[in-house]
């Protein structure tokens, strides 16, 4: 009997030390099993970040370049629109020299390096030196896609787009892709009609518009049957490029009104100072010459 309880008691002691080793293998299998798991989970995402980060910066400077290939594209497309356009009287290296992006006007750069030759563009602001940098030009946000040209305190607007070369020559690019070179500016179109009326002008609005012609709309003060104190509206139209007066045109009742004209003062139009000195009083006002038949101050020709 006694033999038999102590071949259960060492048999039940073998049992469980067996069974103790099996649970410790068990566990150590598990421990690394959980590890490499860990390992092969971490070196995954790793290796996933590590190829979206090679993705993400391929992908931008995929599109960097494409935004360059399309600007270039655009600027090439500018060029070609203006090329083919009959009228336009520039070579392909003029508009290849004009027409860039380092030339365009616009209200507002991301730096100053975007800025054109002889500007300064600080915020929502843009100067630039025209010509022979005796006359100054500022460039603002307006209304509705308009941008707002000034000059000397004369306000004009536009939706045109503008370009300005190295030598401080002024372009527009019109609706119809004509180009027109911009000699007449917002002080000069505002004198223009002044002299010419010889009259009180009030409200003057001026527009550069898609065609590239000045529109220029005013009032002045009137007697309607010579009684009554009216303001009839004025329109008219000018050339940029030449300076010339296009035409003027007055209400369909403009007949029934007298003007109350001023009297001209000895000048201050050009037309009206010592003869023979005519051509250089236009050249004071950043004219060519004096047309003594449209009696106006105007440009030469393009060169």
């Amino acid at each position: 009997m006694k033999k038999l309880m102590v071949f259960i008691t060492i048999s039940l002691l073998l049992i469980g030390f067996l069974g103790l080793i099996s649970a410790k293998n068990s566990l150590g299998i598990t421990a690394s099993a959980i590890n490499n798991n860990s390992e092969d989970g971490n070196g995954g995402q790793n290796q996933e970040g590590i190829d979206s980060n090679e993705n993400g910066s391929g992908n931008q400077v995929q599109a960097n370049a494409e935004t360059q290939n399309r600007g270039e594209e655009t600027e090439l497309e500018i060029q070609s629109r203006i090329r083919e356009r009959a009228g336009n009287q520039l070579t392909d290296e003029q508009i290849r020299r004009i027409f860039t992006y380092r030339n365009r006007i616009k209200n507002q750069y991301a730096n100053q390096s975007e800025c054109p030759n002889n500007c300064t563009c600080t915020g929502s602001a843009t100067k630039c030196w025209l010509e022979d940098g005796t006359r100054e030009m500022t460039v603002t946000a307006g209304e509705s896609g308009n941008v707002i040209i000034q000059v000397k305190g004369v306000d004009g607007t536009t939706k045109v787009t503008l370009y300005k070369t190295e030598d401080g020559k002024l372009y527009a690019v019109s609706k119809d892709n004509e180009t027109k070179r911009i000699k007449l500016l917002p002080d000069q179109v505002q004198e223009k009609i002044r002299e010419k009326l010889q009259r009180q002008l009030e409200n003057g609005e001026i527009v550069l518009n898609e065609q590239g012609i000045y529109e220029y709309r005013a009032q002045k003060r009137a007697r309607l049957f010579f009684i009554f104190s009216v303001r009839e509206r004025v329109q008219a139209e000018l050339d940029p490029e030449t300076g010339k007066l296009i035409q003027v045109r007055n209400p369909w009742w403009g007949f029934l009104a007298k003007d109350e004209k001023a009297e001209p003062v000895l000048g201050a139009s050009c037309g009206t100072v010592t003869p023979g000195e005519n051509d250089a009083c236009c050249q004071n006002k950043g004219y060519d010459f004096w047309n003594s038949e449209s009696e106006e101050c105007e440009f030469n020709a393009e060169d």
